[in-house]
């Protein structure tokens, strides 16, 4: 993509700027072993939902969660450990809280 800068009345200049990549907006789309960022969106006895934006949150089982505590909109950093699209089932594994 091509932009132009207009520097004044009489110089412009072009400048070459490279496409933004589209954002990731599907489970398909995404890796495992890929590292997302996210906000914790409800907590469980079992563990917490993030919000990936995926438009599924993905399960954080407290057996993936490193002895860490997180809390109801805390942003952390999270690995997709296993998914299936089929039935819209995301695992995560906390990486860090941010």
């Amino acid at each position: 993509m091509m932009l132009e800068l207009y520097i004044n009345r009489r110089t412009k200049a072009q400048i070459l700027h490279p496409p933004t990549p589209p954002p990731l907006t599907r489970i398909e789309d995404v890796a495992v072993g890929s590292t997302l960022t996210g906000r914790v969106s409800n907590v469980t006895s079992f563990g917490a939902f993030v919000d990936i934006g995926l438009g599924k949150d993905g399960l954080l089982h407290v057996s993936k969660m490193r002895g860490c505590r997180v809390d109801l909109g805390n942003r952390v950093v999270v690995k997709l450990i296993s998914k299936d699209p089929q039935r819209g089932k995301i695992s995560l594994e906390l990486v860090s809280l941010l």
